[in-house]
C-alpha cells in the first residue's frame, strides 16, 4: 500500500509510482469519486468535467474499465461482497 502525508493547507503529493500508473503530468487534474462511504477512488479527469454527472453504478463502472486498462484488478462490488460472503 503506498501513502501520503496531508500537508497543514490540505495538500498532499502523489507518490511518483501512483502519478505513472495514472499518467499524470504537471498541471492534470484528477478526480476523487466516493464509491462507499469513506472510500474513494481517484482517476485522472481529461480536460474539464463536463454533461450530467454519473451514476454510482455509472462511476464504479468507469472505475472498473481504468483498473482493467492498468491491470489492475479491481475491488468487488459492494453487492458482489455480499453474494460472496453469503455462499
Amino acid at each position: 500500500m503506498t501513502t501520503a502525508k496531508v500537508s497543514d493547507r490540505g495538500r498532499i503529493t502523489l507518490p511518483l509510482f501512483v502519478r505513472r500508473v495514472l499518467g499524470l503530468e504537471l498541471g492534470d487534474v484528477v478526480r476523487f469519486v466516493e464509491v462507499e462511504p469513506g472510500h474513494f477512488v481517484l482517476n485522472r479527469t481529461i480536460g474539464k468535467p463536463t454533461g450530467e454527472p454519473m451514476s454510482a453504478n455509472e462511476l464504479i463502472d468507469e472505475m472498473h474499465r481504468v483498473l482493467h486498462e492498468a491491470q489492475w484488478n479491481p475491488p468487488l462490488r459492494l453487492q458482489d461482497q455480499k453474494a460472496a460472503s453469503a455462499d
